[in-house]
């Protein structure tokens, strides 16, 4: 069946014919499809023309004067020799070697160029990239900021969730280590749960990935299998249309990362996300995105509720203390209920409503610690 990578670069390239930031993304993100369809594909299933043909068009590119001005910019520099590193570990990487890149990489190997204040997932793409040349290790995902923030990843937003996705890829070069870990594996998947919630299928697909490289149990297995045929299903715009102009250059980027999706799982459960059927519904995943809405509002009840439906774990328990303990503090301090009070147009909160609410959540979570011991 089609694989987005082989199939559509001609018409992607020739929506991006400038050298820009957008473009270098553009062609960085297609060397990396490119080299994880070659890890984790059967052989059968790759168009080995079509490959050969994708790395000459990124070859030729990355060779353009205009993008050659762009390896001065400290900015961009890993980003404009990440589709070389990847063409070197190709089955045809003698006759794509370059003498120009070679020299660009003894200099990132010599020296650390990553500017201070950039993205923190971003800077691990240097280490990342280093391990592919077998220059260094692949860079620790445990002291990474925003796993530290995952405790209350139900608060996530569309760039947080993806500073999540993209330090998992990088720290486990996207699945091939091990990173077994029960709360990355419950993160992932109660990202992916409010990500198909919104039909955001870019962020659905990578909060996949990220789970998919996890051991999963075999009913997180089962839900998640089936939110991948019911996200797959709604969008069959995707996979049936021949997209072209802005239409393209939007669902470039989610269909390169469906073809890396489908690689891992292929590889790792024999299973054709393209073709297996909706099951009996998204079972456990269902239940932590069910838990990651209740905790991002206001109603401790309704947190405890959806608590109890989810399956037990240390780290879920450790999460839903915590956002009962914030609730509880800002009742004491009389700001929870700024929102509806300000909407009465009412200057001063009821002292008596907020001491009454943060006294029931303090029960709450009383007996919520005694449950756990």
């Amino acid at each position: 069946m089609m694989i987005f990578t082989l199939t559509e670069f001609d018409p992607l390239l020739a929506e991006f014919p400038g050298h820009s930031g957008d473009h270098s993304k553009c062609l960085s993100e297609l060397a990396m499809a490119l080299h994880y369809i070659r890890r984790d594909y059967p052989e059968d299933l790759v168009d080995a023309a079509a490959a050969g043909r994708l790395e000459d068009a990124i070859h030729q590119r990355i060779h353009e004067a205009d993008w050659l001005k762009m390896v001065a910019n400290e900015f961009v520099l890993h980003q404009c020799a990440t589709p070389y590193i990847l063409l070197r570990e190709s089955p045809r990487r003698e006759a794509l070697r370059s003498p120009l890149y070679e020299g660009l990489i003894a200099e990132i190997a010599a020296e650390d160029r990553v500017m201070a204040e950039q993205t923190p997932y971003r800077a691990l793409e240097r280490p990342w990239l280093l391990a592919r040349l077998g220059l260094g290790e692949l860079p620790d995902w445990r002291g990474a900021a925003i796993l530290r923030d995952m405790p209350r990843a139900y608060g996530f937003d569309r760039t947080m969730a993806y500073a999540f996705t993209y330090t998992v890829f990088y720290a486990g070069d996207f699945g091939a280590r091990p990173m077994p870990d029960d709360e990355l594996r419950g993160v992932a998947l109660m990202l992916a749960a409010m990500a198909r919630a919104r039909n955001d299928v870019d962020l659905f697909w990578e909060c996949a990935m990220c789970a998919v490289a996890q051991p999963l149990t075999d009913a997180e297995w089962a839900g998640l299998s089936h939110m991948l045929a019911e996200v797959r299903d709604r969008n069959r715009f995707l996979f049936e249309v021949r997209l072209t102009g802005a239409a393209l250059r939007e669902a470039y980027h989610p269909m390169l990362v469906h073809d890396i999706l489908r690689g891992m799982v292929l590889a790792r459960r024999g299973v054709d996300i393209l073709t297996v059927p909706q099951g009996d519904g998204p079972g456990p995943v269902g239940a932590l995105g069910d838990l990651a809405a209740a905790l991002a509002r206001r109603d401790a009840a309704a947190i405890l509720q959806a608590h109890r439906r989810c399956a037990p774990a240390p780290w879920l328990d450790r999460m839903v203390a915590g956002r009962l303990e914030a609730l509880e503090a800002l009742a004491r301090r009389g700001v929870l209920f700024a929102r509806e009070y300000a909407a009465l147009g009412l200057a001063a909160a009821d002292r008596d409503l907020h001491d009454c609410y943060a006294r029931q959540i303090s029960g709450w979570r009383a007996s919520l610690n005694g449950a756990l011991h």
